[in-house]
């Protein structure tokens, strides 16, 4: 689009004439990404004449990487500016010289961003500093920082990464950061040709990236937690980067598949595609054909114009085959050292793979119709955190190929919160077309950890697990990617958490199913965890509904209140409540001699006489002028 170029290059000349060394401002972006639109257009106005003419362009494209290099190097340095942008400290990677950025921090976004503009620019002028910059700062995402999806940002507050090692399950995760996480990891692969940086990009691209946007492409999350009570996706949201994020991946990911260097051709990413390259001077068309991710089979097939001789380097992903280093993030359980990737040339199989930087190099004359088969095994793993990761600890991930699965508690009556999966719990995938756009679900044989009589037992359960980025699409739900290996980890099943709660009204930040979600809060303030509340309906009566799987015969309940009041929210506690029963069509009160209580901080506790019914409701009153609210509510 010429215009869109033009225009570019207008905003772009602007920069360069009022920003850079003194006399020129002192400016660098509050939020990273012109360092490495910058660079992309000195390398448009550099290699491609025709875009040149395009816009009559005249000058030195040299003025562009510069003013992206000042924007890196300024970094830290912030003789002479004043006001809001004196400093954007961490938050904007700002709080000290790039050389002496040990770690990566601040806003998850703008890191992500901030190193891909590194890498960019690294490229082009090779810079010891920001290669050895860049080679630092991702050691310290992918070894510390990131999640199993290729999500990064574990804090809220400023949507930031956290120290090493904290990754809550329930951290922010915004979409936009799993994209800078594969933009970083796309243009580290263009630096140094390594397959562990296509590694984490597919890891991005198949977990965390896409489950930012839904099947039908029309709502949306912001946040991308690991695990979550009633999650429901948004049609829009105050602050809509994250769909323009999604399509600037999708728009460049074929560009991603494939890559070059003199002499050899590099196959990235699988999926079914075609491509025109020129191989020293010969020209060269690939055709893949395969279902990957949900099978392991690819098919390459070649078309020289003449026969040449160069090198196909072909990836052999990093969850198929090599036992992870001890101070990996996330290791696989049961991973073979090799033999899980099989590679046939014509139909003739090629006995030990010639491996370099991740890939399998096949160097040979290349004809017309010669076809390279790739098989990769798709075993379903268990995968554990590393040991600092303390959240974790217990607890297993269910991966097949590059896929991180969900449990969704709508394919779960017990709730993936019960859940316990045993080391020898044995996994299948199944193919279904018809599900979720068609997807490769894992089912078998677990433990379910529940109550009964007092009595804590496990017990055999069936699992259903979807992959991660398909979830929340069916209907508001609970999820688990992490789930309990140890049962101590695992919530245990009781009547209540086993039943479904519906309410009068609930806040939309809030969920009616923390109502029974088996975590006690630490105080009725505590706004860490989720509650229901009746926020913003003041005065007046509102109720909350307890739906058991069964008629069952209950005669005691106890609650624990939610009130913000008086200086976080407008919730407080109620002015009183009761409870009724279903007889039917009817709700009656059950019968009791003791008292509702409305005691902060605690449980408040009341024995009726026994009722056998399908349903129990809590008729809250509230105060005039405040709402309420429930932290927890256990029915026996």
């Amino acid at each position: 689009r010429p215009a869109l170029l033009k225009a570019a290059t207008r905003m772009a000349d602007l920069m360069c004439k009022v920003i850079g060394p003194s006399p020129r401002a002192n400016v660098v972006p509050g939020h990273s990404g012109p360092e490495e639109a910058l660079v992309a257009l000195y390398r448009l106005y550099r290699d491609d004449p025709e875009a040149r003419r395009t816009v009559s362009f005249t000058g030195d494209p040299r003025r562009y990487l510069k003013l992206a290099q000042f924007f890196i190097d300024t970094r830290g340095h912030h003789e002479g500016r004043t006001g809001k942008d004196k400093s954007f400290e961490e938050y904007g990677q700002d709080h000290a010289p790039l050389a002496q950025q040990a770690t990566l921090e601040g806003h998850a976004v703008r890191a992500a961003l901030f190193c891909t503009g590194i890498a960019a620019a690294a490229y082009d002028d090779g810079r010891p500093g920001y290669l050895a910059a860049a080679l630092r700062l991702w050691d310290s995402l992918v070894r510390h920082k990131m999640y199993i999806t290729g999500a990064a940002g574990a804090v809220a507050s400023d949507e930031k990464l956290g120290a090493d090692y904290f990754l809550p399950n329930d951290g922010y995760m915004e979409t936009c950061a799993a994209v800078g996480v594969g933009f970083f990891a796309q243009n580290m692969n263009l630096l140094f040709a390594d397959a562990g940086y296509i590694d984490v990009l597919e890891q991005a691209l198949y977990n965390a990236v896409p489950g930012g946007v839904s099947l039908t492409g029309d709502h949306y999350f912001y946040q991308n937690p690991l695990t979550g009570e009633g999650l429901r996706r948004w049609a829009w949201h105050d602050c809509p980067c994250c769909p323009p994020m999604f399509a600037k991946m999708m728009g460049a990911l074929p560009g991603y598949l494939y890559a070059q260097e003199p002499g050899a051709v590099y196959v990235n990413l699988f999926a079914g595609s075609h491509a025109s390259l020129s191989v020293e001077g010969v020209p060269v068309k690939l055709k893949q054909t395969t279902h990957y991710p949900w099978s392991g089979d690819v098919t390459i097939t070649l078309d020289p114009e003449r026969p040449a001789e160069f090198d196909l380097y072909v990836r052999i992903p990093a969850w198929a085959e090599g036992p992870a280093s001890p101070n990996a993030l996330y290791t696989p359980v049961g991973l073979p050292e090799e033999g899980a990737a099989r590679i046939r040339i014509n139909g003739q199989p090629i006995g030990k793979l010639d491996k370099a930087r991740g890939y399998a190099r096949l160097r040979r004359e290349w004809r017309a119709g010669d076809v390279v088969e790739l098989k990769l095994d798709m075993p379903v793993r268990q995968v554990k955190a590393h040991p600092s990761v303390l959240e974790d600890q217990g607890r297993v991930a269910l991966t097949r190929g590059p896929i991180v699965y969900c449990v969704e508690s709508v394919d779960v009556p017990e709730g993936p919160r019960h859940l316990v999966v045993p080391p020898d719990a044995r996994l299948k995938a199944e193919y279904r077309p018809e599900l979720l756009g068609g997807v490769a679900v894992l089912r078998g044989k677990v433990r379910v950890c529940s109550k009964s009589a007092d009595r804590v037992s496990t017990e055999p359960a069936q699992l259903t697990a979807i992959p991660f980025h398909a979830s929340a699409n069916r209907e508001p739900c609970s999820i688990r990617v992490w789930l309990a290996a140890d049962p101590s980890k695992a919530v245990t099943a009781t009547l209540a958490t086993r039943s479904r709660v519906t309410a009068s009204h609930c806040w939309q930040a809030d969920s009616t199913a923390a109502v029974n979600d088996g975590v006690t809060p630490t105080s009725s303030g505590d706004t860490s965890q989720q509650r229901l509340s009746w926020w913003d309906h003041r005065g007046g009566t509102e109720w909350v509904q307890m739906t058991f799987p069964a008629p069952t015969k209950v005669s005691r309940s106890r609650v624990y209140w939610f009130a913000d009041r008086p200086t976080q929210g407008g919730c407080d506690l109620p002015q009183a409540w009761r409870l009724l029963y279903q007889d039917g069509a009817e709700w009656k009160p059950v019968q009791t001699s003791g008292a509702f209580g409305l005691q902060p901080d605690q449980f408040n506790a009341v024995a009726f006489e026994p009722v056998r019914t399908a349903a129990l409701r809590m008729a809250v009153d509230l105060k005039p002028g405040w709402s309420a609210g429930v932290g927890e509510w256990e029915v026996e």
